[in-house]
């Protein structure tokens, strides 16, 4: 949205400035040389400090995610966690730090012992509070679903009984916001299969089909997926 803001804004002075010039009766031909509106100099001047303030505070953020990624790489829990906090501090209205996030924090559950109960139901709240805030700021995106899935599968412990169904819910979501995300695809497909529904699974996988993919891990696992379900679901030749 900055640029469509900052054509705004710049319409928005070049009027005054002009509505200023009528006021004062100048022509068009000596409009060009005349002054400027004392106002216009401080908005320009307000409106480029703020500019610059964004773009440094977003590029200093963007840095952050750049390490805290490098540091979860690194299985770097602890580190990585602070730098996403940080980053979401100085730019809030982004969801990618959000979901992020939450994928440390599921992966912080993975790591706590089933003993420690208490802790890992308050790293499944931030999580889910994570994906909540990655959702509102960008609902388009399908990485929050596929997340707050693998999240349910997860906490199944925690997130109620009727966990499955919702983690199935939030994988279909995330292939309804982009058809071609294989990581939802895949994983819905092997919940279905999983539960003895290869009939829905082999549909689910057909429908991705008609969608063209890069050669990438999760393409060759989504092609292997489909060629076991046609497997599957093909009728037995008769003896």
């Amino acid at each position: 949205y900055t640029l469509p803001i900052l054509m705004l804004l710049a319409l928005l002075i070049a009027r005054i400035n002009r509505l200023y010039q009528d006021t004062a009766g100048q022509s068009t031909a000596t409009a060009a040389q005349a002054p400027a509106h004392p106002a216009t100099r401080w908005l320009v001047l307000a409106l480029g400090m703020v500019m610059i303030g964004h773009f440094a505070l977003t590029g200093y953020a963007s840095a952050l995610y750049q390490r805290a990624t490098a540091a979860l790489q690194d299985n770097r829990i602890a580190e990585a966690d602070t730098l996403l906090t940080r980053a979401q501090t100085l730019w809030s209205s982004t969801d990618l730090f959000y979901y992020t996030h939450a994928w440390l924090k599921m992966l912080q559950m993975q790591q706590t012992p089933p003993a420690r109960q208490e802790e890992r139901l308050a790293l499944y709240r931030d999580a889910d509070a994570l994906l909540e805030r990655a959702i509102a700021n960008n609902p388009l995106r399908p990485m929050p679903y596929d997340i707050r899935g693998r999240l349910l599968i997860v906490a199944a412990d925690l997130a109620g009984e009727d966990w499955l169904a919702s983690a199935e819910a939030a994988f279909t979501e995330s292939i309804r916001r982009d058809p071609r995300y294989l990581d939802g695809r895949n994983a819905l497909a092997r919940i279905l299969a999983a539960t003895g529904r290869h009939t829905e699974a082999l549909a689910i996988l057909e429908d991705g089909a008609a969608h063209w993919y890069a050669d990438e891990p999760q393409t060759r696992l989504y092609r292997q997926l489909l060629e076991q379900a046609r497997t599957q679901i093909a009728p037995t030749p008769a003896q």
